[in-house]
């Protein structure tokens, strides 16, 4: 004869249920949690660079722009907004060369605009800062070699 409605629980068994549900819900977890995607990790540093970015002003410069007056406007638009302004000067590597090829040419240049770029705003400054003492103007320039900041040809 069998008894009915008697259970009979051993240490073994208890130990054996207690790791398949821990295994169950581990799975159940890992697939409702997926790690995040390459793709995800890009869109977020992007709205992380671009929440950084607002309230900055990018006055860009390359050989075939002269942005000279468009650096004196914004620096009178980021003094009056209190923003930050950036000085962006793009190198164009052709595709025969490696992305980070030594263009000592193109660096000067580059180093030549910015140093003007970095003038304009600081006369910029100090020219309104004697009419008018309340903004700061935050004047930021500088010259990468990084091959992502290089655009191809």
């Amino acid at each position: 004869m069998i008894a009915q409605g008697v259970v009979h629980v051993t240490i073994t068994g208890a130990i054996v249920a207690v790791i398949v549900a821990s295994t169950v819900g581990a799975t159940l977890w890992w697939m409702l949690h997926p790690p995040r995607s390459y793709v995800q990790k890009i869109a977020e540093e992007a709205e992380s660079e671009l929440e950084r970015m607002v309230g900055s002003l990018i006055v860009a410069f390359s050989p075939e722009i002269d942005s000279s007056h468009m650096m004196a406007l914004a620096a009178k638009l980021a003094r009056g907004e209190r923003s930050e302004l950036l000085a962006l000067y793009v190198v164009e590597v052709p595709y025969t060369l490696p992305p980070d090829a030594e263009m000592p040419f193109e660096e000067r240049s580059a180093l030549d605009a910015l140093g003007a770029a970095e003038t304009i705003a600081k006369q910029e400054q100090r020219g309104n800062s004697n009419r008018n003492r309340e903004g700061a103007l935050h004047q930021t320039s500088g010259f990468s070699t990084s091959p992502s900041a290089r655009r191809r040809t």
